[in-house]
Order: structure tokens, then sequence, then C-alpha cells
């Protein structure tokens, strides 16, 4: 009985009648998603080990400071980690390899001292202007400081890891940038809390180390990568510096898309407590695995959409999209219906810190379920060159996200911040299918239950 209906989901998956060219996007899809599946557990075994034996406040201050630490990275890399997808992907497929190594190289002399640079503007705004942390407490300052010491060699990693995107190496791409942190933090708890007595600056320490491991084996490995490409026989046509002016957009889309959980989150630390901040960011992790495995599709979707839209092969990309959205969906789907039924039990696993009206999980799963049916929208247009117009629909969603969370915040506490992300989720995600669309005649959402939907409604 099992087996029918295994079968019969992974055609809904997997159409059959597929070219190579689908067959690596369903390849490269669950070479992804299997590795992100995997980090993602450890991730969540990892804050649940926080949560479980130390408590939401030091959830929340370890949340506080990894917010504050990815928020500079992202700074730091200005776009570039997406942008190197695109330009690397094109070169490869162009056969230009000085082309490659030059895009990395030129990258990381700019990566590094703009991450130093913030390393230590970072350091004077909060430790002698306590900028943002004038109302926590001590513990959320030190923990914040031991994490922002990883800023330069993680916007280094984050560069390494998209390098392997856009040479569409996908395992290590995916290894390195979902799996590998959690995988040397979780290896050193596990051994320090046998060690040494617990305090949240062992926590820091665990995680900044996690992150520097993964920083020297991803520099180790790209080692022996780059003595690969020797360069060609002839002189590259690629240029570095349409770099920086393709990836300022980007930066700008990935900071407001980021920015929302950021927004949420440091709100809620400054106008309630870091309890809060725990009790909201586990709320956010469990409703949001779907939004992490629409990630893991796009790894190889983006690369391939750049690789066609600059080959002009239109109908291909048409059918790309096609296909991605429909991998999106009956992949995000079972996973969004399986937190709804068991996102209790696991709260209530956590202890009573973390009990949450099952109301506000389902607002938040109804603002993820628009993200999910709306596919490849938002990496779409990054990789077309219509990055400015993402960028306008998430300074839209974002100001919108801003006003609710001031407004509702005050008055209604979490169930607030929860009703202003899911508004402007859905804002964001249905702008984005509009657009591609109407504008661009290329059709970006897959929702398989529309003929039904319809009949109902005329019922």
């Amino acid at each position: 009985m099992l087996f029918p209906i295994l079968r019969k989901f992974v055609k809904k998956i997997i159409n059959p009648e597929t070219d190579s060219n689908f067959r690596e996007l369903y390849k490269g899809s669950a070479i992804a998603l299997i590795v992100k599946l995997a980090g993602l557990l450890l991730g969540y075994i990892f804050s649940l080990i926080i949560a479980k034996l130390y408590g939401s406040s030091v959830l929340g201050n370890f949340l506080i400071g990894i917010t504050i630490l990815n928020f500079l990275v992202m700074i730091s890399t200005f776009g570039m980690d997406t942008a190197i997808v695109a330009f690397v992907s094109k070169a490869k497929a162009l056969s230009d390899f000085t082309g490659v190594k030059k895009i990395l190289a030129g990258t990381l002399k700019i990566v590094i001292p703009i991450s130093l640079m913030l390393y230590i503007l970072a350091y004077i705004f909060i430790n002698h202007f306590r900028f943002y942390f004038g109302q926590l407490n001590e513990n959320a300052i030190t923990v914040t400081n031991i994490l922002l010491i990883t800023l330069v060699p993680l916007a280094v990693f984050k560069i390494i890891s998209n390098f392997y995107r856009g040479l569409k190496k996908i395992l290590t791409y995916s290894v390195f940038n979902y799996l590998l942190t959690y995988l040397f933090a979780l290896s050193i708890i596990l051994i320090a809390v046998n060690i040494f007595s617990f305090s949240e600056s062992l926590l820091a320490i665990i995680y900044a180390g996690a992150i520097i491991l993964s920083f020297l084996t991803g520099a180790f490995i790209l080692f022996f990568e780059i003595r690969k490409y020797r360069g060609n026989s002839r002189d590259s046509n690629t240029s570095f510096k349409e770099i920086p002016k393709y990836s300022f957009p980007i930066l700008i889309s990935d900071l407001l898309k980021n920015g929302r959980n950021w927004m949420v989150l440091l709100l809620v630390g400054y106008l309630m407590t870091e309890k809060e901040v725990g009790v909201l960011g586990i709320a956010l992790k469990l409703t949001f695995a779907p939004s992490l495995l629409i990630n893991a599709v796009n790894s190889i979707a983006m690369p391939k959409f750049s690789e066609q839209f600059s080959l002009n092969d239109i109908e291909k990309l048409k059918r790309t999209l096609a296909e991605s959205a429909r991998v999106i969906f009956w992949t995000s789907f079972p996973l969004l219906v399986g937190i709804f039924f068991f996102s209790g039990l696991i709260l209530k696993f956590l202890g009573k810190d973390f009990q949450v009206d099952m109301i506000l999980i389902f607002i938040l799963m109804v603002g993820v379920f628009f993200e999910v049916i709306s596919g490849s929208s938002a990496y779409f247009l990054q990789m077309v060159g219509r990055q400015k117009i993402n960028t306008l629909f998430l300074l839209i969603s974002n100001i919108v996200l801003l006003i609710l969370l001031l407004v509702l915040i005050p008055v209604y506490g979490i169930t607030g911040a929860v009703v202003a992300v899911t508004i402007s989720f859905i804002i964001y995600s249905i702008s984005l299918v509009i657009y591609a669309k109407f504008v661009m005649g290329f059709s970006t959402y897959y929702f398989p239950f529309k003929t039904k939907l319809k009949s109902l409604l005329k019922i």
C-alpha cells in the first residue's frame, strides 16, 4: 500500500518525459535537498539542545548575536555571493577558465576589506556606544563580541560556497552552505559540555570555532579546485568591473529579504525581552523549513536560469521555470503539512518556555504557503537582470512589515509580530508572480489544486 502511494507522489515531482536539462535539475535539486535536510536537521538539533538544556533566554541572546553576525556578513559580501553564481556559470559555459579565476579573485579583493572594516565599526558601536544593546543584558554583548570575530572568515566562506554553485558542483556547495558548520558545532558541543561548565560565552566560542573550521576546510579544498583552471589559450572576455554594478541591487534585495526575520527578532528583543526572541525564533525556524527547501531547489536552478537566458534559449528557460516550480511545491507542501501536525509536539518537548498558540503557527504557515506556490520567482528575476524589480517588491513588503511590527508588537506582542510577517510574505510573493507573468510573460508559480478551487468557489 505504501509503495504505490510513494510512486504516485514521486511522479508528481518528476515527469518521466524529461530531457537531460530537467534530469540535471532533478539530480541537482535532490542532492541539495538531501544535504540541506541533513543540515536542517543538525541545525534544529543544535537549537533544540540550547533551548532544552539552557532555556529561552540563552537561546534569545545567541539568536541576537547570530542575527547581527549574519547581517554584517551580508553587507560584507555586497551581493557578490549571488552575483558570482551568474558570472561563474556564464564564464564556464563559454569555457572562459581565466575568467572563472578572475571573478573569484576580484570578488575576494572586495569582500575581505569590507568585512574587516565592518568588524572594526561593529566593535566600536557595540562596546563603546552600546548601540542597540542599551536595554539588553551584558551576556548578549559578550556573545555577540565572540561571534563577530568570525565575520571575515564567514564572509569569505560564503563566497567560496557560492563559487562552487556557479560551477554547478552542487554537492560541494550544499555541504559547505548547509551542513558543515552545524556538523562541526554539534561535534564540538557534545565534547565541550562534558569537559567545561556551561556558560553563554562557551556556547558562542563553540559556534565561532565551527565557523572557523568550516572556513579552513573550504579554503583548503578551493586551493586544489583552482589548480584545475589553468587559463585559456586566448584572452578572457570576462570583465570583473561588471560584477559590483550587478551585485549591488542583489545586496539590497538580500538585506531586505533576510531583514524580514532579523527585523522581527531584533524588534521583539528591543521592545520585549530576549526570552520572547527565543520563543519566536523557534516558531519561525519550524514554520520556515519549506523556505530552506526552496533554496535547495534553486541551488541548481539559478545557474541554469542564467545560462539559458545568456544563450537566449527562452523556451527551455520557461520549461525550467515550470519544472522548478513543480519540484518546489511537491517537496515543500508535504513538509508544510507535517509541520502543522507535529510542531505542537516539538514545542511541548522543549518545555513551558516555548509554548506557542497553534493558531500563530498556522498564520505563519499561510505566509510560507504563498512563498511555496510562487516557485522560483525571486531567483529567476535575479538571474535575468531584473534584480532591481525584485528589490523594489522587497522594499515595499518590508516597509509594510516595519510599520505593522511597530504598531502591533506593543499591543499584541508575539501575535502582532506573526501577523505582520505573514502579511509581508503574501504581498511579496504575489507581486513577484504578477510581474513575471504579466510584464515578462513567464509563468513562475505552480498550484495543482486551482481547478478544484475554482469549482468550489462556483459552488
